[in-house]
């Protein structure tokens, strides 16, 4: 019986110094989706896209997570952690609640030059910062 000796060589992954994503923050409404890309940084200053290698985890009910993609659940605010290797970074998560509809309160208007007309739209079931107390929006 003969037998050969074998040498068997195992490539070890270069080591990362950090992680990128393309979004640090989101801004969704309740039913959006937000899909990311990671990627490594490494010690030799190469890069990889690491997305699909990633581990994506949610504390959180306001914001699910699954693979890459980020789906706003309900209004609140979420931090998605993101680990590769050993390195972590974080996505910070803004839901507001879906704009139901938005409505004027004039259907019809005449604007001459030199003269103004104000139209009021309210939105309903989400008020804008932006909005005065009354909750309408002045367009000029």
């Amino acid at each position: 019986m003969f037998i050969q000796n074998t040498a068997i060589t195992i490539a070890a992954e270069a080591e990362i110094s950090r992680l990128i994503l393309n979004k640090s923050e989101a801004t969704l409404e309740v039913g959006a989706s937000v899909s990311l890309t990671v990627t490594a940084v490494y010690v030799t200053g190469s890069t990889s896209d690491v997305t699909i290698k990633t581990d994506w985890s949610s504390n959180s009910e306001i914001a699910a997570v699954y693979a890459c993609t980020i789906t706003a659940k309900k209004e609140g605010t979420a931090v998605i952690t993101v680990t590769y290797q050993g390195k972590t970074v974080i996505v910070n998560v803004s839901v507001s609640k879906k704009v139901k509809a938005l409505t004027r309160d004039v259907n019809d208007f005449d604007l001459r030059v030199g003269k103004e007309q104000q139209v009021d739209r309210y939105l309903r079931g989400w008020i804008q910062r932006e909005c005065n107390e009354e909750g309408s929006v002045v367009c000029r």
